[in-house]
Protein backbone atom coordinates (compact mmCIF):
# COMPACT_ATOMS: atom_id res chain seq x y z
CA UNK A 1 0.00 0.00 0.00
CA UNK A 2 1.05 3.30 -0.70
CA UNK A 3 -0.42 6.82 -0.10
CA UNK A 4 0.31 9.60 -1.65
CA UNK A 5 -1.11 13.22 -1.32
CA UNK A 6 -2.68 14.43 -4.24
CA UNK A 7 -3.14 18.45 -4.97
CA UNK A 8 -7.23 18.36 -7.10
CA UNK A 9 -7.10 21.84 -8.98
CA UNK A 10 -10.37 23.54 -8.56
CA UNK A 11 -11.43 21.83 -4.79
CA UNK A 12 -10.13 23.16 -1.77
CA UNK A 13 -9.55 20.20 0.59
CA UNK A 14 -6.68 18.07 0.50
CA UNK A 15 -6.82 14.39 -0.92
CA UNK A 16 -4.35 11.77 -0.82
CA UNK A 17 -4.00 8.81 -3.12
CA UNK A 18 -3.66 5.18 -1.66
CA UNK A 19 -2.15 2.69 -3.94
CA UNK A 20 -2.28 -1.56 -2.58
CA UNK A 21 -0.04 -3.02 -4.99
CA UNK A 22 -0.95 -6.87 -5.03
CA UNK A 23 2.26 -8.73 -3.65
CA UNK A 24 0.98 -12.11 -4.26
CA UNK A 25 -1.33 -14.90 -2.34
CA UNK A 26 -1.05 -14.76 1.50
CA UNK A 27 0.80 -17.91 3.63
CA UNK A 28 -1.74 -19.91 4.76
CA UNK A 29 -5.02 -21.57 3.38
CA UNK A 30 -7.09 -19.52 5.17
CA UNK A 31 -7.01 -15.99 6.50
CA UNK A 32 -6.35 -16.07 10.06
CA UNK A 33 -8.93 -16.06 12.66
CA UNK A 34 -9.33 -12.91 14.15
CA UNK A 35 -10.47 -12.09 17.59
CA UNK A 36 -13.01 -10.36 18.10
CA UNK A 37 -10.63 -6.63 18.45
CA UNK A 38 -10.04 -7.25 14.64
CA UNK A 39 -13.00 -7.85 13.50
CA UNK A 40 -13.88 -3.99 13.65
CA UNK A 41 -10.79 -3.80 11.70
CA UNK A 42 -11.89 -5.91 9.10
CA UNK A 43 -14.64 -4.02 8.34
CA UNK A 44 -12.47 -1.71 7.92
CA UNK A 45 -9.97 -3.49 5.95
CA UNK A 46 -13.25 -4.74 3.54
CA UNK A 47 -14.32 -0.70 2.69
CA UNK A 48 -10.89 -0.24 2.35
CA UNK A 49 -10.57 -2.49 -0.41
CA UNK A 50 -14.05 -1.79 -1.88
CA UNK A 51 -12.99 2.06 -1.57
CA UNK A 52 -9.64 1.15 -3.12
CA UNK A 53 -11.23 -0.94 -5.95
CA UNK A 54 -13.43 2.22 -6.27
CA UNK A 55 -10.60 4.10 -6.51
CA UNK A 56 -8.88 1.52 -8.88
CA UNK A 57 -11.79 1.75 -10.95
CA UNK A 58 -11.69 5.53 -10.79
CA UNK A 59 -8.38 5.61 -11.56
CA UNK A 60 -8.56 3.28 -14.82
CA UNK A 61 -11.55 5.35 -15.90
CA UNK A 62 -9.02 8.61 -15.39
CA UNK A 63 -6.17 7.02 -17.34
CA UNK A 64 -8.66 6.66 -19.84
CA UNK A 65 -9.93 9.97 -19.48
CA UNK A 66 -6.87 11.16 -19.48
CA UNK A 67 -5.24 9.29 -22.77
CA UNK A 68 -8.74 10.03 -24.43
CA UNK A 69 -7.89 13.77 -23.80
CA UNK A 70 -4.62 12.60 -24.38
CA UNK A 71 -5.43 12.08 -27.88
CA UNK A 72 -7.64 14.37 -28.37
CA UNK A 73 -5.11 16.87 -27.78
CA UNK A 74 -3.08 15.52 -30.09
CA UNK A 75 -5.81 15.65 -32.57
CA UNK A 76 -6.28 19.30 -31.76
CA UNK A 77 -2.34 20.01 -32.00
CA UNK A 78 -2.73 18.49 -35.55
CA UNK A 79 -6.02 20.74 -36.70
CA UNK A 80 -3.95 23.86 -35.17
CA UNK A 81 -1.01 23.25 -37.12
CA UNK A 82 -3.39 22.67 -39.73
CA UNK A 83 -4.99 25.97 -39.54
CA UNK A 84 -1.24 27.51 -38.49
CA UNK A 85 -0.49 26.26 -41.83
CA UNK A 86 -3.96 27.21 -43.69
CA UNK A 87 -3.03 30.91 -42.09
CA UNK A 88 0.38 31.04 -43.76
CA UNK A 89 -1.31 30.13 -46.47
CA UNK A 90 -3.96 32.90 -45.77
CA UNK A 91 -1.50 35.15 -45.17
CA UNK A 92 0.65 34.64 -48.77
CA UNK A 93 -2.55 34.95 -50.47
CA UNK A 94 -3.23 38.13 -48.43
CA UNK A 95 0.04 39.65 -49.16
CA UNK A 96 -0.04 38.80 -52.99
CA UNK A 97 -4.01 39.82 -52.74
CA UNK A 98 -2.30 43.15 -51.31
CA UNK A 99 0.32 43.23 -54.29
CA UNK A 100 -3.34 42.70 -57.10
CA UNK A 101 -5.27 45.43 -55.02
CA UNK A 102 -1.82 47.77 -55.31
CA UNK A 103 -1.66 46.57 -59.05
CA UNK A 104 -5.57 47.40 -59.43
CA UNK A 105 -5.47 50.88 -57.03
CA UNK A 106 -2.69 51.88 -60.10
CA UNK A 107 -4.71 50.25 -62.94
CA UNK A 108 -8.01 52.56 -60.89
CA UNK A 109 -5.84 55.92 -60.97
CA UNK A 110 -4.87 55.36 -64.81
CA UNK A 111 -8.40 54.67 -65.73
CA UNK A 112 -10.05 57.63 -62.92
CA UNK A 113 -7.41 59.90 -65.20
CA UNK A 114 -8.54 58.31 -68.23
CA UNK A 115 -12.16 59.08 -67.55
CA UNK A 116 -11.27 62.93 -65.95
CA UNK A 117 -9.70 63.66 -69.57
CA UNK A 118 -12.97 62.08 -71.08
CA UNK A 119 -14.82 64.01 -69.39
CA UNK A 120 -12.87 67.27 -70.10
CA UNK A 121 -13.08 65.97 -73.87
CA UNK A 122 -16.97 65.88 -73.23
CA UNK A 123 -17.45 68.99 -71.80
CA UNK A 124 -15.22 70.54 -74.07
CA UNK A 125 -17.45 68.63 -77.37
CA UNK A 126 -21.08 69.37 -75.57
CA UNK A 127 -19.55 73.19 -75.20
CA UNK A 128 -18.68 73.26 -78.73
CA UNK A 129 -21.91 71.47 -79.71
CA UNK A 130 -23.71 74.24 -77.61
CA UNK A 131 -21.78 77.12 -79.60
CA UNK A 132 -22.65 75.27 -82.76
CA UNK A 133 -25.83 75.09 -81.76
CA UNK A 134 -25.97 78.83 -81.17
CA UNK A 135 -24.09 79.61 -83.96
CA UNK A 136 -26.07 77.80 -86.91
CA UNK A 137 -29.60 79.22 -85.76
CA UNK A 138 -31.07 75.71 -86.44
CA UNK A 139 -34.23 74.65 -84.29
CA UNK A 140 -33.35 70.84 -83.22
CA UNK A 141 -35.99 69.05 -81.12
CA UNK A 142 -35.43 65.56 -79.44
CA UNK A 143 -38.63 63.38 -79.24
CA UNK A 144 -38.79 60.04 -77.76
CA UNK A 145 -41.01 56.95 -79.27
CA UNK A 146 -43.61 58.33 -77.91
CA UNK A 147 -43.30 61.91 -78.91
CA UNK A 148 -41.93 63.21 -75.68
CA UNK A 149 -39.60 66.23 -75.30
CA UNK A 150 -35.94 64.49 -74.66
CA UNK A 151 -33.66 67.65 -75.34
CA UNK A 152 -34.51 71.01 -77.33
CA UNK A 153 -32.61 74.19 -78.98
CA UNK A 154 -33.53 77.75 -78.21
CA UNK A 155 -34.35 78.51 -81.62
CA UNK A 156 -37.22 75.74 -81.20
CA UNK A 157 -38.73 78.33 -78.39
CA UNK A 158 -39.66 80.86 -81.16
CA UNK A 159 -41.58 77.65 -83.30
CA UNK A 160 -43.58 76.20 -80.11
CA UNK A 161 -44.25 77.02 -76.77
CA UNK A 162 -41.77 75.70 -74.54
CA UNK A 163 -39.30 75.57 -72.47
CA UNK A 164 -36.09 73.51 -71.13
CA UNK A 165 -38.67 72.75 -68.28
CA UNK A 166 -41.19 70.99 -70.14
CA UNK A 167 -38.42 68.38 -71.33
CA UNK A 168 -40.84 64.68 -70.41
CA UNK A 169 -43.73 66.27 -71.55
CA UNK A 170 -45.44 64.92 -75.14
CA UNK A 171 -44.54 68.00 -77.90
CA UNK A 172 -48.69 67.48 -79.01
CA UNK A 173 -49.22 69.17 -75.41
CA UNK A 174 -48.09 72.67 -76.99
CA UNK A 175 -48.92 75.13 -79.82
CA UNK A 176 -46.81 76.16 -82.10
CA UNK A 177 -46.32 78.62 -84.99
CA UNK A 178 -46.58 76.15 -88.22
CA UNK A 179 -49.13 76.42 -90.78
CA UNK A 180 -48.48 72.66 -91.03
CA UNK A 181 -50.31 70.14 -88.78
CA UNK A 182 -48.95 67.28 -89.55
CA UNK A 183 -45.72 66.53 -87.83
CA UNK A 184 -46.97 64.26 -85.60
CA UNK A 185 -48.49 61.52 -88.60
CA UNK A 186 -45.06 62.41 -90.01
CA UNK A 187 -42.82 61.58 -86.60
CA UNK A 188 -44.75 58.26 -86.86
CA UNK A 189 -43.97 57.30 -90.40
CA UNK A 190 -40.47 58.51 -89.46
CA UNK A 191 -40.51 55.51 -86.60
CA UNK A 192 -42.71 52.96 -88.33
CA UNK A 193 -40.54 53.03 -91.87
CA UNK A 194 -36.93 54.34 -90.35
CA UNK A 195 -36.68 56.46 -93.52
CA UNK A 196 -36.32 60.24 -93.21
CA UNK A 197 -39.18 62.49 -94.21
CA UNK A 198 -38.34 66.26 -95.61
CA UNK A 199 -41.23 69.04 -96.41
CA UNK A 200 -41.08 72.83 -96.80
CA UNK A 201 -43.77 74.58 -94.08
CA UNK A 202 -44.73 77.89 -93.88
CA UNK A 203 -44.86 79.79 -90.89
CA UNK A 204 -47.99 81.87 -89.68
CA UNK A 205 -45.84 84.90 -90.32
CA UNK A 206 -44.80 84.25 -93.78
CA UNK A 207 -41.22 82.18 -92.94
CA UNK A 208 -40.65 79.34 -94.66
CA UNK A 209 -38.56 76.11 -92.70
CA UNK A 210 -37.54 73.32 -94.47
CA UNK A 211 -38.86 70.36 -91.65
CA UNK A 212 -36.40 67.32 -91.48
CA UNK A 213 -37.74 64.55 -89.51
CA UNK A 214 -35.10 61.61 -88.74
CA UNK A 215 -35.10 58.30 -87.04
CA UNK A 216 -32.90 58.87 -83.47
CA UNK A 217 -30.10 56.69 -83.37
CA UNK A 218 -27.81 55.16 -80.54
CA UNK A 219 -24.49 54.37 -81.08
CA UNK A 220 -25.55 50.81 -80.17
CA UNK A 221 -28.01 51.43 -83.33
CA UNK A 222 -31.18 51.32 -81.34
CA UNK A 223 -34.42 53.75 -82.76
CA UNK A 224 -35.47 55.14 -79.68
CA UNK A 225 -37.20 58.45 -81.08
CA UNK A 226 -37.54 60.84 -83.87
CA UNK A 227 -34.79 64.22 -84.35
CA UNK A 228 -37.02 66.81 -86.01
CA UNK A 229 -35.03 70.07 -87.31
CA UNK A 230 -36.07 73.36 -88.33
CA UNK A 231 -34.07 75.44 -91.11
CA UNK A 232 -34.99 79.24 -92.02
CA UNK A 233 -35.22 78.74 -95.63
CA UNK A 234 -36.94 82.50 -96.56
CA UNK A 235 -34.27 84.20 -97.92
CA UNK A 236 -33.28 80.92 -100.19
CA UNK A 237 -37.13 80.46 -101.14
CA UNK A 238 -37.10 83.76 -102.01
CA UNK A 239 -33.64 84.10 -103.99
CA UNK A 240 -35.07 81.06 -105.77
CA UNK A 241 -38.34 83.19 -106.81
CA UNK A 242 -36.01 85.46 -108.39
CA UNK A 243 -34.16 83.37 -109.89
CA UNK A 244 -36.73 81.50 -111.32
CA UNK A 245 -38.34 84.88 -112.78
CA UNK A 246 -34.74 86.15 -114.11
CA UNK A 247 -33.96 82.78 -115.63
CA UNK A 248 -38.09 82.61 -117.19
CA UNK A 249 -37.18 86.42 -118.31
CA UNK A 250 -33.39 84.89 -120.17
CA UNK A 251 -35.48 82.23 -121.13
CA UNK A 252 -37.97 84.08 -123.46
CA UNK A 253 -34.96 86.35 -124.40
CA UNK A 254 -32.73 83.17 -124.78
CA UNK A 255 -35.56 81.99 -127.20
CA UNK A 256 -36.48 85.12 -128.76
CA UNK A 257 -33.41 86.85 -129.76
CA UNK A 258 -32.24 87.12 -133.49
CA UNK A 259 -28.95 85.95 -132.73
CA UNK A 260 -28.12 82.04 -132.23
CA UNK A 261 -26.46 81.51 -128.77
CA UNK A 262 -24.84 77.89 -128.26
CA UNK A 263 -23.55 76.48 -125.37
CA UNK A 264 -20.40 74.37 -126.36
CA UNK A 265 -18.22 71.70 -124.65
CA UNK A 266 -14.51 71.30 -125.81
CA UNK A 267 -13.71 67.41 -126.31
CA UNK A 268 -10.10 66.76 -126.63
CA UNK A 269 -7.83 63.53 -127.23
CA UNK A 270 -5.53 62.11 -124.63
CA UNK A 271 -2.95 64.43 -125.38
CA UNK A 272 -5.24 67.39 -124.43
CA UNK A 273 -5.54 68.99 -127.90
CA UNK A 274 -9.04 70.19 -129.00
CA UNK A 275 -10.37 67.85 -131.62
CA UNK A 276 -14.37 68.07 -131.41
CA UNK A 277 -16.96 70.75 -130.05
CA UNK A 278 -20.21 69.13 -128.44
CA UNK A 279 -23.28 71.90 -128.94
CA UNK A 280 -25.11 70.79 -125.44
CA UNK A 281 -27.74 73.61 -126.02
CA UNK A 282 -28.65 76.29 -128.28
CA UNK A 283 -31.94 78.71 -128.81
CA UNK A 284 -34.29 78.23 -131.84
CA UNK A 285 -32.26 80.97 -133.43
CA UNK A 286 -29.47 79.06 -133.68
CA UNK A 287 -30.94 76.39 -135.36
CA UNK A 288 -33.26 78.65 -137.61
CA UNK A 289 -29.79 80.25 -138.74
CA UNK A 290 -27.78 77.45 -139.48
CA UNK A 291 -31.32 75.17 -140.55
CA UNK A 292 -29.14 72.04 -138.64
CA UNK A 293 -30.52 70.43 -135.19
CA UNK A 294 -27.42 70.53 -133.85
CA UNK A 295 -28.32 70.44 -130.04
CA UNK A 296 -26.54 67.65 -128.48
CA UNK A 297 -24.49 66.83 -131.08
CA UNK A 298 -20.74 66.76 -131.76
CA UNK A 299 -19.88 68.98 -134.60
CA UNK A 300 -18.46 66.19 -136.34
CA UNK A 301 -21.52 64.21 -136.18
CA UNK A 302 -23.25 67.21 -137.50
CA UNK A 303 -21.68 66.44 -141.18
CA UNK A 304 -19.95 68.41 -143.37
CA UNK A 305 -16.31 69.37 -143.79
CA UNK A 306 -16.12 72.44 -141.50
CA UNK A 307 -13.52 74.01 -140.69
CA UNK A 308 -10.96 73.39 -137.71
CA UNK A 309 -11.29 77.30 -136.62
CA UNK A 310 -14.93 75.91 -134.97
CA UNK A 311 -13.29 74.42 -132.30
CA UNK A 312 -9.72 75.82 -132.28
CA UNK A 313 -11.02 79.46 -131.45
CA UNK A 314 -13.35 78.02 -128.38
CA UNK A 315 -10.33 76.12 -127.06
CA UNK A 316 -8.24 79.24 -127.16
CA UNK A 317 -10.80 81.12 -125.33
CA UNK A 318 -11.36 78.09 -122.64
CA UNK A 319 -7.48 78.13 -122.19
CA UNK A 320 -7.26 81.99 -121.92
CA UNK A 321 -10.36 82.86 -119.93
CA UNK A 322 -10.45 86.20 -122.47
CA UNK A 323 -13.46 86.64 -124.64
CA UNK A 324 -13.06 86.85 -128.71
CA UNK A 325 -14.98 87.74 -131.64
CA UNK A 326 -14.50 86.56 -135.45
CA UNK A 327 -15.78 86.47 -138.44
CA UNK A 328 -15.82 82.81 -139.63
CA UNK A 329 -16.94 81.11 -142.92
CA UNK A 330 -18.85 77.94 -142.85
CA UNK A 331 -17.74 76.02 -146.04
CA UNK A 332 -20.64 73.29 -145.75
CA UNK A 333 -23.14 75.86 -144.88
CA UNK A 334 -21.60 77.83 -147.69
CA UNK A 335 -22.27 81.13 -145.29
CA UNK A 336 -20.23 83.66 -143.23
CA UNK A 337 -21.56 84.50 -139.09
CA UNK A 338 -20.17 87.01 -137.11
CA UNK A 339 -19.08 84.62 -133.65
CA UNK A 340 -18.62 86.09 -129.85
CA UNK A 341 -17.02 83.50 -127.60
CA UNK A 342 -16.85 83.91 -123.75
CA UNK A 343 -16.03 81.18 -121.27
CA UNK A 344 -18.63 79.85 -119.06
CA UNK A 345 -16.62 77.66 -116.94
CA UNK A 346 -14.00 74.88 -117.43
CA UNK A 347 -15.06 73.07 -119.86
CA UNK A 348 -17.84 75.14 -121.36
CA UNK A 349 -17.72 78.27 -124.06
CA UNK A 350 -20.99 80.46 -124.77
CA UNK A 351 -21.20 81.00 -128.66
CA UNK A 352 -23.28 84.01 -129.75
CA UNK A 353 -23.32 84.56 -133.50
CA UNK A 354 -25.31 86.28 -136.31
CA UNK A 355 -25.41 85.16 -140.17
CA UNK A 356 -23.63 87.97 -142.07
CA UNK A 357 -23.56 86.34 -145.09
CA UNK A 358 -26.00 89.35 -146.91
CA UNK A 359 -23.24 91.81 -144.77
CA UNK A 360 -20.04 90.53 -146.30
CA UNK A 361 -21.79 89.75 -149.85
CA UNK A 362 -22.75 93.77 -149.96
CA UNK A 363 -19.24 94.30 -148.86
CA UNK A 364 -18.03 92.46 -151.39
CA UNK A 365 -19.67 94.04 -153.86
CA UNK A 366 -18.88 97.45 -152.48
CA UNK A 367 -15.37 96.61 -152.92
CA UNK A 368 -16.25 95.48 -156.21
CA UNK A 369 -18.31 98.17 -157.05
CA UNK A 370 -15.68 100.70 -155.58
CA UNK A 371 -13.07 99.14 -158.26
CA UNK A 372 -15.60 98.54 -161.31
CA UNK A 373 -17.25 101.85 -160.35
CA UNK A 374 -12.87 103.37 -160.26
CA UNK A 375 -12.37 101.38 -163.44
CA UNK A 376 -16.15 102.51 -165.47
CA UNK A 377 -15.35 106.15 -163.99
CA UNK A 378 -12.09 106.32 -166.18
CA UNK A 379 -13.13 104.29 -169.20
CA UNK A 380 -16.04 106.37 -168.94
CA UNK A 381 -14.06 109.52 -169.47
CA UNK A 382 -11.92 107.52 -172.24
CA UNK A 383 -15.24 106.72 -173.81
CA UNK A 384 -16.54 110.68 -173.53
CA UNK A 385 -13.15 111.66 -174.69
CA UNK A 386 -13.40 109.37 -177.90
CA UNK A 387 -17.09 110.12 -178.57
CA UNK A 388 -16.02 114.01 -178.80
CA UNK A 389 -12.66 113.31 -181.02
CA UNK A 390 -14.74 111.52 -183.12
CA UNK A 391 -17.98 113.55 -183.51
CA UNK A 392 -16.03 116.14 -183.89
CA UNK A 393 -13.94 114.60 -186.57
CA UNK A 394 -17.29 113.75 -188.31
CA UNK A 395 -18.83 116.66 -187.79
CA UNK A 396 -18.15 118.84 -191.01
CA UNK A 397 -19.97 122.06 -189.31
CA UNK A 398 -18.89 122.53 -185.76
CA UNK A 399 -22.67 123.31 -185.24
CA UNK A 400 -24.20 119.85 -186.06
CA UNK A 401 -20.77 118.41 -183.14
CA UNK A 402 -22.79 119.59 -180.02
CA UNK A 403 -26.40 117.66 -180.47
CA UNK A 404 -25.04 114.69 -181.81
CA UNK A 405 -22.61 114.69 -179.03
CA UNK A 406 -25.20 115.35 -176.72
CA UNK A 407 -27.15 112.00 -177.86
CA UNK A 408 -24.49 109.76 -177.53
CA UNK A 409 -23.67 110.82 -173.92
CA UNK A 410 -27.48 110.79 -173.39
CA UNK A 411 -27.49 106.94 -174.51
CA UNK A 412 -24.20 106.11 -172.27
CA UNK A 413 -25.99 107.70 -169.88
CA UNK A 414 -29.30 105.37 -170.00
CA UNK A 415 -27.22 102.27 -169.56
CA UNK A 416 -25.34 103.59 -166.67
CA UNK A 417 -28.74 104.50 -165.35
CA UNK A 418 -30.26 100.70 -165.42
CA UNK A 419 -27.27 99.56 -163.61
CA UNK A 420 -27.50 102.37 -161.19
CA UNK A 421 -31.27 100.88 -160.39
CA UNK A 422 -29.67 97.10 -160.10
CA UNK A 423 -26.13 98.44 -158.05
CA UNK A 424 -24.01 97.52 -161.01
CA UNK A 425 -24.76 93.89 -160.76
CA UNK A 426 -26.68 92.89 -163.75
CA UNK A 427 -29.05 94.30 -166.37
CA UNK A 428 -31.66 92.46 -168.26
CA UNK A 429 -30.95 93.22 -172.01
CA UNK A 430 -34.68 93.62 -173.12
CA UNK A 431 -34.98 96.44 -170.22
CA UNK A 432 -31.90 98.05 -171.89
CA UNK A 433 -33.25 97.82 -175.35
CA UNK A 434 -36.51 99.40 -174.76
CA UNK A 435 -34.53 102.15 -172.68
CA UNK A 436 -31.85 102.77 -175.87
CA UNK A 437 -34.58 102.43 -178.76
CA UNK A 438 -37.75 103.54 -176.85
CA UNK A 439 -36.57 107.48 -177.67
CA UNK A 440 -35.96 106.85 -181.41
CA UNK A 441 -38.78 105.00 -182.04
CA UNK A 442 -42.87 106.67 -182.60
CA UNK A 443 -44.60 103.36 -182.09
CA UNK A 444 -44.59 99.95 -180.56
CA UNK A 445 -45.22 98.72 -184.22
CA UNK A 446 -41.80 99.43 -185.42
CA UNK A 447 -40.20 98.26 -182.80
CA UNK A 448 -39.72 94.08 -182.48
CA UNK A 449 -37.83 92.82 -179.43
CA UNK A 450 -37.47 88.76 -179.14
CA UNK A 451 -35.27 86.92 -177.09
CA UNK A 452 -35.11 85.37 -174.44
CA UNK A 453 -34.57 86.25 -170.51
CA UNK A 454 -30.52 87.71 -170.48
CA UNK A 455 -29.09 89.22 -167.76
CA UNK A 456 -25.97 91.38 -169.38
CA UNK A 457 -22.82 92.43 -166.80
CA UNK A 458 -22.27 96.38 -166.54
CA UNK A 459 -19.33 95.99 -168.73
CA UNK A 460 -21.40 94.47 -171.61
CA UNK A 461 -24.52 96.55 -170.46
CA UNK A 462 -22.42 99.94 -171.69
CA UNK A 463 -20.85 98.32 -174.92
CA UNK A 464 -23.90 96.72 -175.82
CA UNK A 465 -26.61 100.53 -175.64
CA UNK A 466 -23.43 102.31 -176.67
CA UNK A 467 -23.86 99.58 -179.62
CA UNK A 468 -27.88 100.01 -179.97
CA UNK A 469 -27.39 103.45 -179.90
CA UNK A 470 -25.32 103.91 -182.31
CA UNK A 471 -27.17 102.05 -184.62
CA UNK A 472 -30.52 103.69 -183.79
CA UNK A 473 -28.68 106.87 -184.89
CA UNK A 474 -27.89 105.60 -188.26
CA UNK A 475 -31.53 103.90 -188.58
CA UNK A 476 -33.16 107.24 -187.93
CA UNK A 477 -30.96 109.40 -190.13
CA UNK A 478 -30.14 106.90 -192.81
CA UNK A 479 -32.33 103.64 -192.33
CA UNK A 480 -35.56 102.47 -191.37
CA UNK A 481 -36.45 104.75 -189.25
CA UNK A 482 -35.95 107.88 -191.40
CA UNK A 483 -39.40 106.67 -193.26
CA UNK A 484 -42.81 106.07 -191.59
CA UNK A 485 -43.08 102.66 -192.58
CA UNK A 486 -39.82 101.63 -191.51
CA UNK A 487 -39.43 98.30 -188.65
CA UNK A 488 -36.47 97.64 -186.54
CA UNK A 489 -36.10 93.98 -185.00
CA UNK A 490 -33.80 92.99 -182.79
CA UNK A 491 -33.16 89.95 -181.75
CA UNK A 492 -31.27 87.32 -179.57
CA UNK A 493 -30.43 83.88 -178.25
CA UNK A 494 -28.12 82.14 -176.64
CA UNK A 495 -25.60 79.35 -178.65
CA UNK A 496 -23.22 76.82 -177.97
CA UNK A 497 -20.12 76.19 -180.36
CA UNK A 498 -16.96 74.50 -179.87
CA UNK A 499 -15.67 77.88 -178.23
CA UNK A 500 -18.82 77.37 -175.48
CA UNK A 501 -21.78 79.13 -174.49
CA UNK A 502 -22.01 82.82 -176.63
CA UNK A 503 -25.04 85.37 -177.18
CA UNK A 504 -25.98 85.95 -180.35
CA UNK A 505 -27.69 89.60 -181.23
CA UNK A 506 -29.03 90.57 -184.91
CA UNK A 507 -29.90 93.72 -185.61
CA UNK A 508 -32.13 94.15 -189.16
CA UNK A 509 -33.88 96.84 -190.63
CA UNK A 510 -37.07 96.84 -193.27
CA UNK A 511 -38.80 99.02 -195.07
CA UNK A 512 -37.08 102.19 -195.45
CA UNK A 513 -34.86 103.94 -198.11
CA UNK A 514 -32.55 101.83 -199.88
CA UNK A 515 -29.00 101.49 -198.01
CA UNK A 516 -25.73 101.84 -199.36
CA UNK A 517 -22.51 100.87 -198.19
CA UNK A 518 -20.67 103.90 -196.84
CA UNK A 519 -17.62 105.21 -198.98
CA UNK A 520 -15.77 105.73 -195.58
CA UNK A 521 -15.78 104.22 -192.25
CA UNK A 522 -17.91 106.48 -189.61
CA UNK A 523 -17.50 106.48 -185.77
CA UNK A 524 -20.35 104.35 -185.39
CA UNK A 525 -18.83 101.12 -187.81
CA UNK A 526 -15.58 101.93 -186.02
CA UNK A 527 -17.36 102.24 -182.47
CA UNK A 528 -19.33 99.05 -183.38
CA UNK A 529 -16.35 96.94 -184.14
CA UNK A 530 -13.74 97.68 -182.21
CA UNK A 531 -15.81 98.60 -179.25
CA UNK A 532 -16.95 95.34 -179.41
CA UNK A 533 -14.13 93.47 -180.02
CA UNK A 534 -12.18 95.47 -177.06
CA UNK A 535 -14.51 95.57 -174.38
CA UNK A 536 -16.30 92.01 -174.79
CA UNK A 537 -14.44 90.12 -176.97
CA UNK A 538 -16.91 90.47 -179.28
CA UNK A 539 -17.70 90.06 -183.02
CA UNK A 540 -19.50 92.55 -185.93
CA UNK A 541 -20.61 91.57 -188.68
CA UNK A 542 -22.48 94.46 -191.27
CA UNK A 543 -24.62 93.58 -194.21
CA UNK A 544 -25.27 96.83 -195.97
CA UNK A 545 -28.05 95.07 -197.90
CA UNK A 546 -30.15 97.15 -200.77
CA UNK A 547 -33.54 96.58 -198.38
CA UNK A 548 -32.01 97.57 -194.97
CA UNK A 549 -29.02 97.12 -192.39
CA UNK A 550 -28.07 93.88 -190.78
CA UNK A 551 -25.91 93.66 -187.82
CA UNK A 552 -25.11 91.00 -185.87
CA UNK A 553 -23.35 90.43 -183.03
CA UNK A 554 -21.66 87.92 -181.40
CA UNK A 555 -20.16 87.81 -177.64
CA UNK A 556 -18.63 85.20 -175.31
CA UNK A 557 -20.96 84.62 -173.01
CA UNK A 558 -18.63 84.71 -169.90
CA UNK A 559 -17.58 88.33 -170.83
CA UNK A 560 -21.08 89.17 -171.21
CA UNK A 561 -23.54 87.46 -169.36
CA UNK A 562 -23.88 88.51 -164.81
CA UNK A 563 -22.94 85.36 -162.72
CA UNK A 564 -24.79 86.91 -159.85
Amino acid sequence: MHVQPVAAEGQGGKQALVLLIDTGPASGDRAPEVSGGDVASSERIRQLEAELRTTQDRLGSSRREHERSHQELRVANEELQSINEEYRSTAEELETSKEELHSINEELSAVNSELKDKLDDVASAHSDLQNLINATDIGTLFLDAKLRIKMLTPAVEQLFSVTDSDVGRPITDFTHKLAHDGMEREAAKVLRDLVPVESEVETRDGRWLMMRLRPYRTVDDKIEGVVVSFVDITSRRETEKRLRESEARYRRLFESMDEGYILAEVIRDHTGKAVDVLYADANPAAVRLVHIDFKGKRLSDVGGDFEPHWWMLPTRVLDSGRPEHAELFAKPLDRWFGVSFSKLDDSRVAILFQDISERKRHEAEREMMMGELNHRVKNMLAVVQSIASQTLRSSPDPADFVPAFQERVQALGQAHGLLTKDRWRRTDLRELADAVLGSFVDGQHRLVLEGPEVRLSPNAAITISMALHELSTNALNYGALASSDGTVRLSWELREDQEGQRLEVSWSEHDGPRVEAPEREGFGSRMLERGIAYELDGKVTLDYAPTGLTCRMSFPAERTLSHD
